[in-house]
């Protein structure tokens, strides 16, 4: 392997820990890794399964306040910038 390929190989590398670094550094700011109980409690996926009449299955799953406001928030967005066609 020439130096040139090393250094490509290392850039990449690299770039690849910066990025993953950055996404560690979101996740510990993020609300719920202040708080870890709530964090365990949404690693058990307590969800409910209603099947309709129509035979349509809905399954929903709970969410603290402060992340279902982000949600909102979100889709809020979303919805102001979507094409009309």
């Amino acid at each position: 392997m020439g130096s040139n390929d090393r250094g490509t190989v290392e850039a990449k590398h690299q770039e690849c820990l910066e990025a993953f670094v950055l996404r560690a550094r979101r996740v510990e700011k993020h609300s719920l890794a202040t708080d870890w109980d709530a964090l365990v409690a949404l690693t058990t996926m307590q969800i409910s399964v209603i099947q309709l009449e129509n035979g349509e299955t809905r399954i929903r799953q709970e969410f603290p306040a402060e992340e279902r406001e982000a949600c909102d928030a979100a889709e809020r967005a979303a919805a102001e910038h979507r094409d009309v066609r």
